[in-house]
């Protein structure tokens, strides 16, 4: 199951899911970068912190919303990575495609 949380702060939305994101659950993911993009939000911070599995459903997702974002003149960056979801940006060679900080906060920094 995934529980999705999202916030803003200082016009950077910060989008939290918590929990496993499947073929299932990402479309939750979905709408909900669909829903502040919509709102003119430009940077997003998704907190992967508590996302402990993805499949490749959950990866399309991600990599959909970072193609929206810069094709809006916005940026996505990915913040604060379980073990789990390291592992699996490291060996899809995503890892080198996303803007990925260590925390939220440098997240929300830059």
């Amino acid at each position: 199951m995934l529980e999705i949380t999202t916030g803003m702060e200082n016009n950077i939305g910060i989008i939290s899911p918590s929990g496993r994101l499947d073929a299932v659950s990402s479309t939750l993911l979905d709408a909900a970068f669909e829903r502040l993009i919509g709102d003119g939000v430009r940077i997003i911070v998704l907190d992967a912190g508590r996302l402990h599995y993805t499949s490749s459903s959950g990866l399309r997702v991600i990599l959909s919303a970072q193609k929206r974002l810069k094709q809006a003149g916005g940026e996505l960056r990915i913040a604060a990575l379980s073990p789990e979801i390291e592992a699996v940006l490291a060996m899809t060679g995503f890892a080198s495609v996303f803007t990925i900080r260590e925390s939220v906060s440098e997240a929300l920094a830059g």
